[in-house]
């Protein structure tokens, strides 16, 4: 592993555990500890509570909620067609599964658990093969991205494309 990808990683790590929760909430078996202030959560455990099956590509449950940032845990159960986002920046954490990540028209690059992955609002990216699944990943969106913001490019998804639980 790269310096580089060791220093993202510590800094992804830090976000979550010091991303202040505002007006967002986390039930106590979606997170260790949680404050007006912070929240720590364990991944695999609020992974643990989606099902093993799903009707749509993506299941997730949002943690935090704030006019900046957002936080969710995410279940990819499919491949996911070439896509942006026009209003987020996005920040994903593989916690568990392999897959293959595209950006473009570059050519995919397998990625596994502790993979980080920044991508830039308006850059066409996609998951075009699972090697492992589903996917468990750790989401932190500037500014929290609405499930409108999937923009597909050329042949995409039907609105069965992702299932959410908002925070309580």
């Amino acid at each position: 592993m790269h310096t580089k990808d060791k220093k993202w990683q510590t800094l992804f790590a830090a976000a979550i555990i010091a991303l202040p929760l505002g007006l967002s909430g986390v039930s106590p078996a979606a997170a260790e500890g949680a404050s007006e202030d912070y929240i720590v959560f364990n991944a695999p455990e609020v992974a643990r509570d989606f099902p093993s099956t799903a009707d749509t590509v993506v299941v997730d449950k949002r943690l935090v909620e704030q006019p900046t940032s957002g936080l969710r845990v995410e279940r990819v159960y499919q491949t996911i067609p070439a896509h942006k986002h026009e209003r987020s920046d996005v920040y994903n954490y593989l916690v568990s599964g392999r897959a293959k990540f595209a950006v473009g028209d570059q050519p995919a690059q397998e990625i596994g658990p502790g993979t980080t992955i920044f991508v830039k609002k308006g850059t066409v990216h996609s998951f075009p093969e699972l090697i492992e699944g589903p996917l468990v990943f750790v989401t932190i969106e500037t500014p929290p991205r609405d499930p409108s913001d999937v923009v597909f490019v050329g042949e995409g998804a039907d609105k069965s494309f992702i299932s959410t639980e908002q925070p309580k």
